[in-house]
């Protein structure tokens, strides 16, 4: 995953409840528990979990950070950008829309011209 060998995340997750390593702490900060870190080879990854994953090996692992890890998170940031910014213009459409109606179909002065 994301570069990184089976084994190493294994090691992380080892002992999260009593010494949790920085990934494991990072994952717990997303709402796991200790529990959920040692399920995870044996049920999967979330795809929260793998976004820190790929998060920590990508920038905060020092030298065990790889390229593979920090291509996938510059690749997916740009696509969750592109979705927030879809669904706000969405909203926003609507909003209009909406505004539009109330009004008779007159374009309020207070909305802009499209």
């Amino acid at each position: 995953m994301v570069g990184v060998d089976d084994s190493a995340l294994v090691r992380a997750f080892q002992g999260a409840d009593l010494n949790p390593s920085k990934l494991a702490t990072m994952i717990m900060a997303q709402g796991f528990s200790p529990a959920d870190l040692s399920r995870f080879a044996q049920n999967g990854v979330p795809d929260t979990a793998i976004a820190v994953i790929a998060t920590y090996y990508g920038f905060e692992a020092g030298r065990n950070c790889t390229a593979k890890a920090r291509s996938t998170v510059l690749a997916f940031s740009s696509i969750g950008f592109e979705f927030i910014f879809s669904e706000w213009l969405e909203l926003t459409s609507l909003r209009f829309v909406k505004a539009y109606s109330r009004v008779g179909g007159r374009i309020p002065q207070n909305q802009p011209r499209c």
